[in-house]
């Protein structure tokens, strides 16, 4: 299901049925995103994933994440998002909370190249995260950069 408009989007998604191991699975998801102003955007994603095994309780994770754009002009792009996942229960295969901050950059030099450099910061309830070359997690934040460039033609 969705609806849009000149300055908005929704869409609301639903997936399940049985996987492989005769598991019942059901997600919904919704996805929203406004235009504020002309240069100014922001958005939401959000999820909830149930999981039955054949001869079990049914437990579930969810996730949220918001998203902020700004645009100072054609070739600058600055986004922010924020995200929630809940897996306390272990079904995604976390058991535990996380939230994660990413901070990213697009710039637009010429028509057909997009240069992303991003920043981003993940800290969880418990310790699931690797220090150097530990056999078991033993951190339970990180942070990233990452470098991308899109070329299209």
């Amino acid at each position: 299901v969705s609806k849009t408009g000149d300055d908005y989007g929704i869409y609301l998604n639903y997936v399940g049925g049985k996987d492989l191991g005769n598991f019942t699975i059901n997600q919904f998801g919704l996805t929203a995103s406004a235009t504020l102003s002309d240069k100014v955007g922001i958005g939401y994603d959000g999820t909830v994933k149930s999981v039955k095994p054949p001869a079990g309780i049914s437990e579930s994770w969810w996730g949220s994440a918001l998203y902020l754009n700004v645009d100072p002009c054609s070739k600058f792009r600055v986004s922010l998002r924020g995200e929630y996942f809940s897996d306390k229960k272990g079904v995604a295969g976390f058991g535990t909370s996380l939230v994660d901050a990413t901070l990213s950059f697009n710039y637009k030099p010429f028509d057909g190249l997009v240069i992303i450099p991003e920043f981003r910061y993940d800290a969880a309830s418990d310790p699931i995260f690797y220090k150097n070359s530990d056999i078991n997690p033993t951190a339970k934040s990180t942070g990233s950069f990452i470098l991308g460039a899109v070329i299209s033609f």
